[in-house]
């Protein structure tokens, strides 16, 4: 039987977060700045996702959740 009371005492205290707007737009214009830029030092040969979300630091699934694409 599935027990509400123990999932509540037991998941720990994070919570997803919610986006902000503007927090969001800021992060989507960081991207595209970042990609012009290795478009323009280092050449199109470069610019790749997995070049860019290195330079970036974050996960794969933060990059596709911003512009909202599947890969």
């Amino acid at each position: 039987m599935f027990n509400m009371h123990y999932v509540q005492r037991h998941r720990g205290d994070t919570m997803a977060r919610t986006r902000n707007n503007l927090d969001f737009k800021n992060r989507r214009i960081e991207f595209i700045q970042e990609s012009l830029k290795i478009l323009f030092e280092e050449g199109y040969g470069k610019l790749g996702i997995n070049y860019l979300i290195r330079r970036m630091d974050i996960s794969k699934g933060s990059f596709f959740s911003l512009f909202q694409i599947k890969g």
